[in-house]
C-alpha cells in the first residue's frame, strides 16, 4: 500500500482515539488522573497510538496541513516508546486536554467518510 493510500486510515484512527482521550479523562481532575496508575497508562497508549498513526500521514498530506503539529504529535509517541522515563506528566495532561481538543477540530475537515459498505443479508 502507497502512503498516500494509508492516510484516510490513519486520519481515522487519530480522530477515534483522540475521543477515546476525551472519554477516558472527562469529569476528571489532573490530581484525579495522576493518582490512578491503570488511567495514567492507558492515557499514555492512546496519546502513543495518536502519534503512531500520525507518522502513517503521507509527507506531502502533512505539509499541506501544517495546522496539525504533526512533529509534536509524533515526537510525543517517541518519547513514550523510546524514552518512557522522561516522560513529562504535565505536558501528558495537556496533549490529553487542550492539545486533543484542538486536534480534533483540526481533523474533522480533513477525515474522510467511511466507505459505505453493502451488507447482504
Amino acid at each position: 500500500m502507497r502512503p498516500e493510500e494509508r492516510t484516510p486510515g490513519a486520519l481515522w484512527d487519530m480522530q477515534r482515539y483522540c475521543r477515546e482521550t476525551q472519554q477516558m479523562i472527562a469529569g476528571r481532575s489532573f490530581d484525579e488522573w495522576f493518582v490512578e496508575p491503570t488511567l495514567r497508562f492507558a492515557l499514555e497508549r492512546v496519546v502513543q497510538i495518536i502519534g503512531e498513526a500520525a507518522a502513517h500521514v503521507d509527507r506531502a498530506f502533512q505539509e499541506t496541513h501544517p495546522e496539525i503539529p504533526w512533529s509534536t504529535i509524533i515526537g510525543l509517541r517517541n518519547i513514550l516508546v523510546h524514552n518512557y522515563a522522561a516522560v513529562d506528566i504535565d505536558r501528558l495532561w495537556a496533549a490529553a486536554t487542550t492539545g486533543v481538543d484542538k486536534l480534533l477540530l483540526d481533523l474533522e475537515p480533513l477525515v474522510p467518510q467511511p466507505p459505505e459498505t453493502n451488507v447482504d443479508v
